[in-house]
């Protein structure tokens, strides 16, 4: 309930951007360290594509990206599938921004998202 009222009321409504940095800095400890998950797949979707959209406008922000990668991270710590597919179903442009920074800054999470494709192309090759 925590982590939904944390998104809902503050990050997804805030236009401030230190506002949004430190509630994404909150969020990823709440992640980490409760077993509380956006409640379904629409939820973890609903943060990917905000995080998406804001990497895009703040790609030159340090203070806005490692803070998102780290969400994002947590999330398919939590959540592999869902978040993977979220990625994975952004707009051209804000997919390949989350996979340049996750190239750049968390290897493991662009490793997961090739995995996850590289299953997708498994799985119609057997069909």
């Amino acid at each position: 309930m925590i982590i939904e009222t944390l998104v809902q009321k503050i990050l997804l409504k805030s236009k401030d951007l230190p506002s949004q940095i430190a509630s994404l800095e909150i969020l990823v400890v709440l992640l980490k360290e409760d077993n509380e998950l956006p409640s379904n797949e629409m939820k973890v979707r609903e943060l990917v594509s905000y995080l998406g959209k804001r990497l895009v406008e703040n790609r030159k922000n340090m203070d806005f990206i490692m803070p998102s990668i780290a969400v994002l991270l947590a999330l398919r710590d939590k959540s592999c599938n869902h978040t993977i597919e979220a990625i994975l179903s952004l707009p051209q442009k804000q997919g390949d921004q989350v996979i340049h920074f996750a190239k750049q800054f968390a290897p493991d999470l662009e490793e997961s998202i090739e995995n996850y494709k590289n299953s997708l192309l498994d799985f119609s090759e057997v069909e």
